[in-house]
């Protein structure tokens, strides 16, 4: 018995995947394959062959190009309708203070509240790298 595996993490634990989860997954890859072969063999056969092998209710061939066309719409549609939902609904505007600071901040929130939403006419058109030299000193001395 191999008693380094067995005291292993990675084969013993809670972290490691059951079996069953490795079954459901070949399971599937080979579904999704199977399928995938029937309908390129159905959409690409010619009608005569499948009547020879006594097949005679399929669908119709439209749907050979319906399908995948639905299916690039909806995912291009998809695709711009979150793009525009995370810019216009879950983007602060640029009057909130939360564009600049996030929780692990430590803001003065009290009495110079008003002050955030001023600008100080000082150092208005100065860079930024400039102001923090003289507010903060440089590190680089």
């Amino acid at each position: 018995m191999d008693t380094l595996a067995k005291n292993s993490d990675v084969t013993v634990g809670a972290f490691a995947v059951p079996p069953r989860t490795e079954y459901k997954g070949m399971a599937l890859y080979i579904g999704a394959n199977i399928a995938a072969l029937v309908f390129f063999l159905w959409s690409l056969s010619p009608t005569w062959l499948l009547h020879y092998l006594h097949i005679y209710y399929f669908p119709s061939r439209w749907w050979a190009l319906a399908i995948p066309s639905w299916l690039i719409a909806a995912f291009i549609f998809t695709y711009v309708f979150l793009t525009l939902y995370n810019i216009e609904v879950m983007t602060y505007p640029l009057d909130r203070l939360e564009v600049i600071v996030d929780e692990h901040a430590r803001v003065d929130g009290g009495k110079n509240g008003e002050y955030f939403w001023e600008a100080t006419d000082g150092v208005w058109d100065l860079p930024l790298v400039d102001v923090s030299k003289v507010l903060y000193g440089d590190d680089s001395e």
